[in-house]
């Protein structure tokens, strides 16, 4: 009886890697398309910004020490798109790996959630770039950085959550609650 339920936990636990995986494949796309609308939206300000001071005809310098920064803002704009995308290709090779039902899925998804939480800092940090010498006014409050890293993070937390224990912790868990023995 007591193999019993360790097959059927270790047979839930590839159906979990693998619901996760494809969960990641359908994100992948998701994750990289909205990085992108952001990439496009931080040009766009660039843009407003440059026009904005073209009209006022504050683009000579001067007195105006917080021009806009075009060399700094598309670099960083594009270092960041190319983060993003590569945090979505991980998600998607851990989501293929995962799916596909081998045991290195939860490593891969592992990674991928570590991923995420790097490009949560990225992200982060890129702002911090884009106010201090890209010439962006800081106009994101305290809370609206709270919330830039939670929602940006939060599959990485899922995913670390479900597969930070390693499956053999888990089992040896199921079995010692459930009460019964190998024997």
């Amino acid at each position: 009886m007591g193999t019993k339920l360790t097959d059927s936990a270790s047979s839930s636990r590839p159906r979990r890697v693998r619901i996760i995986g494809l969960l990641s494949v359908v994100l992948s796309p998701v994750w990289c398309y909205a990085a992108y609308r952001v990439f496009k939206h931080i040009l766009h300000l660039e843009f407003v910004a440059l026009m904005s001071m073209a009209m006022s005809g504050s683009m000579g310098g001067g007195e105006n020490s917080g021009a806009i920064n075009v060399g700094v803002i598309e670099g960083t704009a594009h270092i960041w798109l190319a983060l993003m995308w590569v945090v979505g290709l991980l998600f998607f090779v851990a989501g293929a790996i995962g799916t596909a039902g081998r045991v290195s899925g939860r490593a891969w998804l592992l990674a991928g959630g570590y991923g995420a939480l790097a490009a949560t800092a990225c992200t982060l940090a890129g702002m911090w770039v884009l106010i201090r010498w890209g010439g962006f006014p800081p106009t994101v409050t305290p809370l609206g950085y709270l919330v830039i890293a939670l929602v940006q993070s939060f599959y990485g937390w899922v995913l670390l959550g479900m597969f930070v224990r390693k499956p053999q912790a888990f089992h040896k868990k199921a079995r010692i609650g459930s009460g019964l023995s190998q024997s």
